[in-house]
């Protein structure tokens, strides 16, 4: 008969500081890296189940992790990492692992983005309505270790090399960049002056928590890890994030978080004066082109249209990127989402 277990926080602090694991938790289920971000989440307690999985004689079937955010001075949940094993699909068990968690937090505190289409499915069976906004790539993303992927990677160099002959110079812009360890007080009040069109506002206290509790780290050799999770792992070649403000002289007039995955950039925030807009554009720009990034991913269409012109990527495409929220949330028809929200800020 199949086994459902909920784990808390404090049974996930057991397991990563100090190895003694609950029966059944282990790293085929979530890894220890978002296991230990999911504890120094600012806004969970102790007894929070944060871990749902079901077992089938005694092997892990389907799991999915949730973790909180306040908003407007309530605790709402995000859903992350669903998972099904092929073999037992089709029994509902994506259903009972996020309805367990649901059960414990109420349908109208739980909410879900970037979900798979099972998943959006089962936002919709507890009521939630859902909406899709657009996320922007540049480029394509190269898998080098393949012979294909070689071969694709040696064309996109070449067409890029040939376009350089044409293009026009780049125009410099006049700013100065700072990269900061955390979301200051005054950063943070810049952040909210210009947020003004933002869905929502994440806390000071979550984009810290996103800044330095990330889920994925850099391993080089990570092909010689001999256990890690079927999906959702934390082992990446290389990843980075950097917060930066833009400066015009003395005034602050832009801020950014950004996400570097081997060759693909990703702005996860992103707020600035409207009136210099074009040196904040102008600095990821050139983040870009220091960094020889082969992609670039944004929600932000004018930033996206900005790159098209300042750089040659010889692929472009739009994703449509799912949210789901309850009844009595309003969808972000007006209101633009960053691209971190939800539990996006993992790309």
């Amino acid at each position: 008969m199949p086994e459902l277990k909920l784990y808390t926080v404090a049974q996930l602090r057991e397991w990563v500081e100090h190895n003694h694991a609950a029966e059944g938790l282990s790293e085929r289920i979530i890894a220890p890296l978002r296991a230990y971000a999911i504890i120094h989440n600012p806004y969970v307690k102790d007894d929070d189940p944060v871990v749902a999985a079901i077992f089938v004689e005694g092997e892990n079937v389907a799991y999915t992790t949730a973790f909180p955010e306040m908003i407007n001075n309530k605790r709402y949940w995000w859903f992350s990492t669903l998972w099904c094993d092929p073999k037992h699909r089709g029994n509902g068990y994506g259903l009972i692992v996020i309805g367990s968690l649901v059960e414990v937090y109420g349908a109208e505190y739980c909410l879900d983005r970037w979900g798979a289409e099972d998943t959006v499915e089962i936002f919709a069976y507890f009521g939630h309505k859902a909406t899709y906004t657009h996320r922007y790539a540049l480029g394509s993303k190269i898998d080098k270790s393949t012979p294909k992927g070689k071969m694709v990677a040696f064309v996109r160099s070449a067409q890029k090399c040939l376009h350089r002959l044409i293009e026009r110079s780049t125009k410099q812009e006049k700013y100065t960049l700072r990269y900061i360890p955390q979301v200051d007080a005054n950063t943070y009040a810049f952040i909210k002056a210009h947020s003004g069109s933002d869905y929502m506002l994440r806390t000071q206290g979550t984009l810290n928590w996103v800044l330095h509790y990330p889920y994925t780290y850099t391993a080089p050799l990570a092909e010689r890890i001999d256990r890690t999770l079927p999906v959702f792992k934390a082992e990446t070649s290389h990843t980075e994030l950097f917060s930066v403000q833009v400066w015009d002289k003395e005034e602050l007039i832009g801020f950014y978080l950004m996400k570097q995955n081997a060759d693909v950039l990703h702005i996860l925030y992103l707020y600035y004066d409207e009136a210099q807009k074009t040196k904040v554009f102008a600095s990821i720009r050139d983040h870009v082109k220091r960094m020889k990034m082969e992609q670039f991913v944004t929600e932000h269409k004018p930033l996206a249209e900005y790159l098209k012109k300042e750089i040659y990527f010889p692929k472009h495409s739009v994703q449509e990127i799912s949210f789901s929220v309850p009844k009595g949330m309003d969808l972000p028809k007006d209101g633009s989402v960053q691209y971190g929200d939800g539990d996006c800020f993992t790309a």
